[in-house]
């Protein structure tokens, strides 16, 4: 991955620095905090050749070609399209235009899952990436349709909860938490502790089958906003929906 730092304005000639200038006001219509870097720095990245973009209230930085090409500027006010904004930078001589889409991506290496398509064009060139947090595409409830190759009987209510950097939910019977990690290789999750209420047989078996399974997942794959797949040992699969 590529790293980036963003160079602060320094004075110049004895005079006093120039003051920050104020984030651009959010379009009519549309909350400042929806829009990418309004809250919390906001980056995309696409391969081949690989580029970084980073975006912040008041600053959007392009790393392109393997890092041998470095612009950045004021973030300019975004244009509002159908379905995200688009920045328009004009820096060192270059027109760099950068369009979030508000829909699933998938990194075409990795297989990561990011909320947000961007292209990034430089000038004559147009690159395809993706951006966003992976993780705000897992938070809140899922509900478990299958394990590996066990379906969750009705009446028997299997969840996963992401909250934050934490996983939890219900086995069916007992209560569980767990932390979770995502990395650009994939999932995994911690030790997980839960309650120990006992059940009936068939719902005993529903949680020893899904605890064994959380201890070897390995990456995931968020189909569409309402499919959620995990991955363990020799690539079975946990389904869940919302």
């Amino acid at each position: 991955m590529l790293a980036l730092t963003i160079a602060g304005c320094g004075s110049r000639g004895g005079d006093e620095p120039p003051a920050t200038p104020a984030p651009p006001a959010a379009p009519a219509g549309e909350p400042a905090a929806s829009q990418p870097g309004a809250s919390a720095p906001y980056t995309a990245r696409g391969n081949e050749p690989g580029w970084l973009v980073t975006l912040t209230s008041d600053r959007l930085a392009v790393d392109a070609d393997y890092g041998s090409l470095k612009l950045e500027g004021l973030t300019p006010a975004p244009e509002v399209t159908a379905d995200g904004f688009r920045y328009r930078l004009r820096a060192d001589g270059h027109d760099v235009v950068v369009t979030v889409s508000r829909t699933l991506c998938h990194d075409g290496m990795s297989g990561m899952s990011f909320p947000d398509s961007v292209t990034l064009a430089i000038d004559d060139r147009t690159l395809r990436g993706c951006g966003g947090d992976p993780a705000s595409l897992l938070q809140g409830t899922w509900t478990v349709e299958s394990i590996g190759e066990t379906t969750v009987p009705d009446g028997t209510a299997v969840t996963l909860v992401f909250k934050g950097a934490q996983l939890g939910g219900s086995t069916g019977c007992n209560n569980y938490t767990t932390s979770y990690q995502l990395t650009g290789e994939g999932l995994t999750t911690g030790h997980v502790a839960s309650t120990m209420r006992a059940c009936p047989d068939a719902q005993m078996a529903i949680e020893r089958t899904f605890l064994d399974f959380l201890h070897t997942i390995h990456r995931h794959d968020v189909r569409d906003s309402r499919t959620l797949v995990l991955y363990g040992e020799g690539e079975r699969t946990i389904v869940a929906h919302r």
